[in-house]
């Protein structure tokens, strides 16, 4: 079976229990905290995602590359030293964070919530960083030896178990259990991944080697991760000055509005990248000195990654007000208009994400570094210059715009490299989104549209899917799987 045809059809089923999962927490939280709650906690996650991913994709990215370059030079004896390496980081790491946000809860709370009065939220969620850094750790591993199903499982239960505890807590305390269930989920999450990780005998056997901290390789993992901190630190300040702007201009309720266009972006949809970064990166870091192989393995990775993406913002568009219905309530309905304009933003998004593929891969940080300053400071200038004229959908806008801004540079950048050839055969997909977006836009908002808008994509995934990827497909779908080992 191919390796890649099996992880879409793993990564997709992994995909649909996330955001399965994702949409319950969503309805629960917006019925229980309205608006207001909903736009004070927004602002907690975001911050809570910008230290997480310090662990995640921080020194993660670091560690993965390494462990994928080890496992397949068959190095266990490395793979032992990069570990515990990185298990010392993690905890060094998740300390400062933790100590870091104990001592600023109280300007954090009054720059982001509006009061200081709410300090003992940041006080409530600062345990979980040691936690969460462990966490990356054993992920990062996982994702080093392409554990696919291993990786799809722990999703899945620490996506179902997180929420239960996060809907638990909300349901008891209000907007203070769903800050706890933060911390809660984080705990959920050490356990199962580290449970997994050792459930393999292959990860089980090269991790019994006796390894130890080394200077050279926690160098080389906090400079990998150096860069992708500070892409990501960016990212998320970018976000929270602009939301913490909407509050104090148009209150907590339009953020929490506007909370229900960017959990589309940064949850539901943020979740074919990271289901695709699982087979990806590893791939990608393991083939750098075969050209041909990482060129062939980029236009697979996009003609997947759009196979993915246009349907589900075909699906997303096609029935907003649905969908607001289904995961919020009536008092979020006006952000059903912003998602015409942000789906853009969130394209573009996935594309630039797709050309920095393999400059992390080969470590292009100085590129990596002016792109995503390039869009940051971007969509901080257009967000700032345009809530005051056009409101929310000022926001939208300039995400849109600054996104197409950062697609078109990394083209300039990149043009001539390799890496990047196979994109001329996956350019007619341009021109499907361009025309089931304007289909989105005449579909009835109800039953009808739903149906007719299911109907649409499974006819597109006829005509676009090869034969050869049907049978693929089909084949893997009926076959016996099994409980990972």
């Amino acid at each position: 079976m191919n390796l890649l045809v099996r992880f879409t059809a793993i990564s997709s089923v992994s995909f649909l229990v996330n955001m399965g999962m994702l949409m319950l927490r969503a309805k629960v939280l917006a019925v229980l905290l309205e608006p207001e709650g909903v736009g004070l906690l927004s602002q907690i996650n975001t911050l809570d995602g910008m230290l997480s991913t310090f662990a995640s994709i921080g020194i993660g990215y670091g560690i993965t590359n390494l462990i994928a370059r080890a496992a397949a030079a068959g190095e266990p004896c490395e793979t032992a030293n990069i570990y515990r390496t990185g298990f010392l980081l993690s905890l060094i790491l998740g300390s400062l964070c933790t100590g870091l946000l104990v001592l600023l809860a109280h300007p954090l709370s009054t720059l982001l919530l509006g009061t200081s009065q709410l300090a003992i939220f940041f006080y409530m969620i600062a345990a979980a960083y040691p936690l969460k850094f462990l966490t990356g750790l054993f992920s990062s591993t996982l994702n080093g030896y392409k554990e696919i199903n291993a990786l799809a499982w722990v999703k899945g239960i620490v996506a179902v178990l997180g929420v239960i505890f996060m809907v638990g807590l909300a349901w008891f305390y209000g907007v203070t259990g769903a800050v706890l269930g933060i911390t809660a989920w984080a705990v959920v999450a050490l356990i199962v991944n580290r449970v997994f990780l050792y459930r393999s005998q292959g990860i089980r056997g090269d991790l019994a080697n006796r390894g130890a901290f080394r200077a050279d390789l926690a160098g080389e993992i906090i400079r990998f991760g150096s860069v992708n901190l500070i892409v990501l630190v960016l990212n998320y300040l970018a976000v929270l000055t602009l939301r913490s702007q909407v509050i104090h201009v148009l209150g907590s309720g339009q953020n929490g509005i506007y909370q229900v266009v960017w959990a589309m972006s940064s949850q539901y949809l943020l979740l074919i990248p990271q289901s695709l970064w699982v087979y990806s990166f590893p791939r990608i870091s393991e083939t750098l000195k075969t050209p041909e192989v990482v060129r062939l393995e980029m236009g697979r990775i996009l003609r997947l990654g759009l196979l993915l993406f246009i349907p589900a913002v075909f699906l997303i568009l096609a029935n907003r007000e649905l969908i607001i219905l289904m995961l919020y309530t009536e008092q979020f309905l006006p952000a059903a208009d912003l998602f015409k304009v942000q789906v853009w933003g969130d394209l573009f998004h996935f594309i630039l994400w797709w050309v920095m593929l393999p400059l992390f891969a080969r470590r292009k940080f100085v590129l990596i570094f002016f792109l995503e300053l390039l869009r940051s400071l971007g969509y901080i200038v257009l967000g700032l210059w345009l809530l005051p004229v056009s409101g929310l959908a000022g926001i939208s806008v300039g995400y849109t715009m600054i996104n197409v801004v950062a697609v078109v540079a990394a083209a300039i950048l990149v043009h001539r490299v390799s890496d990047y050839r196979e994109i001329r055969k996956n350019l007619k997909f341009v021109l499907w989104a361009a025309v089931l977006y304007i289909i989105s836009l005449v579909l009835p908002q109800n039953g009808w549209g739903l149906s007719g808008s299911l109907l649409i994509i499974t006819g597109w995934f006829y005509v676009v899917l090869g034969a050869e990827e049907k049978e693929q497909i089909i084949s893997f779908l009926f076959r016996k799987n099994s409980f990972p080992s």
